[in-house]
């Protein structure tokens, strides 16, 4: 299943990597790297996450602290949101 990025979605990646890069660079990498695992098993099991009150729309925790929100699709996965866990909700 292909699975998309909303551009609100790659605003969140980057300002998180950037974040991180700032902080500690090797921290960033592993960032990226389990971003790129979470996709990836979003691809091959678009409904792990866990569901939630709206309807096709799921969460999947990755990285200890982060989280995917995506929506579920026919035919594609769309991740709406990259979110630091330990940061309030907006």
């Amino acid at each position: 299943m292909i699975v998309e990025l909303s551009d609100r979605a790659i605003a969140d990646y980057l300002a998180l990597v950037e974040n991180l890069a700032d902080f500690n660079p090797s921290s960033a990498l592993s960032f990226i790297e389990d971003f790129e695992r979470a996709r990836l098993a979003l691809r091959d099991f678009p409904r792990i996450g866990v569901a939630t009150v709206a309807p096709d729309r799921r969460i999947l925790h990755f990285a200890r602290w982060y989280h995917v929100e995506y929506e579920v699709l026919p035919n594609r996965v769309v991740v709406r949101r990259v979110k630091d866990g330990r940061r309030q909700a907006d």
